[in-house]
């Protein structure tokens, strides 16, 4: 099915509220708007907490449990109570049917929390945006992190979970890790992968169930 181009940055108009702050006591990431009350990061972002303080530019924080994770692939599914958290603006993010629908080389955005600092409100900084290109998708196998994107939009750790657009406004993938140097230690420039949306699609039902792994 072919989807008219939007305006990256109107991609990121768009989402901008939807994409939030996840806070730990060991560190930061960022996580995304799947449904009411539901918001999707990375298993790594959470770790072994069961609840997260999660953060916006646009909305005061708020608790929220970390209901179900899948650490093969990297997925974790954050809860909330939707009737107590005002969010004005936010829209659950559409998603891609699969990456096979955005062809090596179209344009992404990468949004994400790298520089967001946790301001005297509570608050904390909009997401930064990060435009790059989808150069290919990559298998890693069932047991490992299954179907990934690799995007040349620099991706730094406090962006980890963080949402991955192609120019239609459809989320193709996840922010997940960056590759720094090669197995002989020479520097590597543009190779950041994020879990792809076909893996993301697989496992939300289980993760909506509650089924951790």
């Amino acid at each position: 099915m072919v989807v008219p181009r939007t305006e990256l940055s109107d991609v990121y108009q768009r989402y901008a509220r939807s994409t939030f702050y996840i806070e730990t006591p060991q560190g930061k990431g960022t996580g995304w708007l799947v449904g009411p009350g539901e918001i999707v990061t990375a298993q790594h972002v959470v770790g072994s907490n069961t609840s997260v303080t999660v953060r916006s530019a646009y909305a005061d924080a708020f608790p929220a449990t970390v209901f179900a994770k899948d650490s093969v692939k990297d997925i974790a599914l954050i809860t909330f109570n939707a009737n107590l958290v005002s969010l004005p603006g936010t829209v659950a993010v559409t998603l891609a049917s699969t990456i096979n629908d955005t062809p090596n080389g179209s344009p992404v955005l990468a949004l994400g929390h790298t520089q967001s600092g946790v301001k005297d409100t509570g608050r904390v900084g909009a997401p930064n945006a990060k435009a790059g290109i989808k150069s290919q998708g990559i298998q890693f196998g069932d047991d490992s992190y299954g179907r990934n994107l690799i995007v040349d939009a620099p991706l730094d750790p406090g962006d980890s979970g963080g949402p991955i657009f192609n120019a239609s406004g459809a989320l193709v993938g996840m922010s997940r890790a960056g590759v720094l140097t090669t197995s002989s230690g020479q520097r590597v420039v543009g190779v950041f992968y994020g879990v792809a949306v076909d893996e993301i699609l697989s496992r939300l039902p289980a993760l909506r169930s509650g089924i951790s792994r």
